[in-house]
């Protein structure tokens, strides 16, 4: 990926032993007897795929954060993301702590 570009992640997560994350496990496993498969995350380990881009605000949060109108509830255990790829100069600012999160609208996509 060339620096600038974006990643954009919507992933299924396991955070613990809620009713919802079992339910996840439930069908996590159905699909594991399929030819399309599909495997949960914790919170975390997607925020790892992270390094190097610099967050679009709101961040590594529940999908439903990034809707314009969100309702607040949270009605299924998937978190979204986008960060964007920092140029290795600014990917050096940032370990030193001279770089934020990118600005609103900086390669970030919003639909309702």
């Amino acid at each position: 990926m060339a620096p600038g570009s974006a990643l954009v992640v919507t992933q299924v997560v396991d955070d613990g032993d809620s009713e919802r994350h079992a339910a996840t496990r439930a069908g996590a496993h159905i699909y594991h007897q399929t030819t399309a498969p599909f495997v949960s995350r914790t919170r975390e380990a997607i925020a790892q795929w992270f390094s190097g881009f610099r967050p679009v605000p709101p961040g590594l949060v529940d999908a439903d954060a990034w809707r314009l109108t969100g309702n607040g509830k949270r009605t299924a255990p998937i978190v979204a993301g986008v960060g964007i790829l920092q140029d290795a100069d600014e990917q050096r600012r940032t370990r030193s702590g001279t770089v934020g999160p990118a600005r609103p609208g900086d390669g970030e996509r919003r639909n309702s």
